[in-house]
């Protein structure tokens, strides 16, 4: 038998099993495309000054080889203008997180997106899809409340043993005086370790990540979430949300 090499594909002269010919490449073998990315920062319907750096933030996927983002332009329909493809993960991600800055400028409206896709030589996962509000270049005039922080950790889908110490960790809002954080009790349906004003000094250490250490006392199960939001004399950021599960 000749065994060929060829953008991680097996051929040969002649029929062999699957799983010989998967031997003979020399890269991973993957039996479905990558799973979908899951979006982080900026969060949900949040606000991107124009002009200014914004770091878009996703989680990674497995099997990922490469990924695709893309801003769509609410007011045009286009998505060609932030496009880029073949983002390798070795470059833009770290620590099961991949990132981007750019630059934005876009028309001041709502319901712009940001998205993001993984792939491999098997296929595309689906595009993420995280709305976003563009505004003037001067935070405090045009949105007066902070920004919605990052939440950074524990991330989505994480599984937290019940009666467990965990660190709260999110990034903190330049312009936030303060924090308001909970739990939401998913088998209740209700918030629950809910703390507000949490000083930024005391939780945040200037630019540094906002690090909160609590106790988690929920019942097993899944659909638990910690949120966080950002405030200031002008009000409220919208709340963050990671979900996680509960074991006993």
């Amino acid at each position: 038998m000749i065994c060929f090499i060829k953008k991680r594909f097996c051929y040969a002269a002649m029929l062999v099993p699957l799983a010989i010919l998967a031997g003979c490449a020399g890269g991973a073998v993957y039996e479905r495309p990558p799973s979908i990315p899951i979006n982080l920062a900026p969060a949900e319907d949040a606000n991107i000054i124009a002009n200014t750096e914004t770091t878009f933030v996703w989680q990674a996927s497995a099997d990922a080889e490469y990924y695709e983002f893309h801003i769509f332009d609410r007011s045009t329909s286009d998505i060609q203008k932030y496009y880029m493809r073949n983002l390798s993960p070795g470059k833009v991600c770290s620590n099961g997180q991949c990132s981007i800055t750019l630059n934005v400028a876009l028309p001041n409206m709502k319901d712009h997106a940001w998205r993001v896709r993984a792939g491999n030589y098997v296929g595309l996962s689906n595009w993420t899809r995280y709305r976003f509000s563009m505004v003037g270049g001067n935070a405090s005039n045009d949105l007066g409340a902070p920004r919605v922080p990052v939440a950074l950790q524990p991330r989505n889908a994480t599984e937290i043993k019940a009666g467990t110490l965990i660190e709260f960790v999110w990034r903190p809002i330049p312009d936030a005086t303060g924090y308001d954080f909970h739990l939401f009790d998913a088998v209740n349906a209700e918030m629950t370790d809910s703390l507000v004003n949490l000083p930024a000094t005391t939780v945040c250490q200037g630019n540094e990540l906002c690090r909160l250490t609590r106790t988690v006392n929920l019942q097993a199960g899944e659909g638990h979430a910690w949120r966080v939001r950002a405030l200031n004399q002008n009000g409220w950021s919208g709340w963050t949300r990671n979900v996680f599960a509960v074991t006993p």
